[in-house]
Order: structure tokens, then sequence, then C-alpha cells
């Protein structure tokens, strides 16, 4: 066997080495990918989990909210504010879900309850009103105009 010979059967393993070393990195990028969506859902849960269990807790915020979806217009500006902090976490929840949904972080399935739970979340006419003068222009133009969209075919049904 002559130094070529070695060579030649050194070029064949580094290749086979090559690879074996790009499948296996495939593989870790396909379970990171899965772990970050999984992740990514498992966030947006727990933050409308938290954001649902301030109530159980506070009764007065559960008043503000249940009172703001229809009487809005005649809150103070404290209990506007009040109304469009507990408001604005929810959309924010639910727009940061339909990102990780653009990028496939979360299943298109799961993306799709979030519509619905735009439109529970403004039924009332002080919801509306709240978007309309306190949040619309505070949310990404995308994101508002879906959210648009979703109050008006809300409201021709």
């Amino acid at each position: 066997m002559t130094i070529s010979d070695v060579g030649s059967i050194g070029e064949l393993i580094g290749g086979i080495a090559t690879i074996a070393t790009l499948i296996y990195l495939a593989v870790q990028i396909r379970e990171s990918t899965r772990l970050s969506s999984r992740q990514a859902l498992d966030h947006g849960v727990d933050r409308l989990s938290e954001w649902g269990g301030r109530f159980v807790d506070n009764p007065e915020a559960l008043k503000l909210y249940l009172d703001g979806l229809e009487h809005f217009e005649s809150f103070s500006d404290i209990q506007k504010h009040q109304y469009h902090f507990i408001m604005a976490e929810v959309l924010m929840i639910i727009e940061a879900l339909r990102e990780h949904a653009k990028n496939d972080s979360i299943k298109d399935e799961t993306a799709k309850v979030l519509d619905p739970r735009i439109q529970f979340e403004l039924r009332g006419s002080g919801a509306k009103a709240w978007w309309k003068e306190m949040a619309r222009d505070k949310f990404a133009g995308d994101f508002s105009a879906h959210v648009d969209m979703l109050i008006h075919a809300q409201t021709d049904a």
C-alpha cells in the first residue's frame, strides 16, 4: 500500500466523518427548533394563565374588567388606565403568540384559537371603545389591522 492509497483512505474516512457530522447537526437543529417551539407555546399559555389568575386573586380587578367591557367610556381616567393595562396585557400575549405562529414556532391549529379569543376580549362596546381610544395605535400595524377586521366581522355577524 502506497502513501497515495493511505491518503485516499484518509480522504474517504474524512468524507464519511463530515457526512456523519452534518447529519448529527441537522438532528440537533431540528430538536432545538422543536424545543424552542414548545417553549414559546408554554410561555404564552403560562402568561395567559397568570393573566386570568389575577382575577381569582383580585375581585376588584375582575369587577373593573367586567365593567369595562360595556362601560369604558364612563370610567374615570384612573379606571381607564387600569382597564388599559388589563386589556393591553392579554392582547400583547396574543400578539406574541400570533408572531410565533407566523414563524412556525407554534402549530397553525393552536394559533386559530387566538382570533376567537380576541373577539371574546373585545366583545363589549366598552372594550371596543378602549381599543379605538387607547390601544389600537400601540400595537404593530398588522396586528391592529387584524383586530379591526375581527371587530368588524363580529359587528357584522
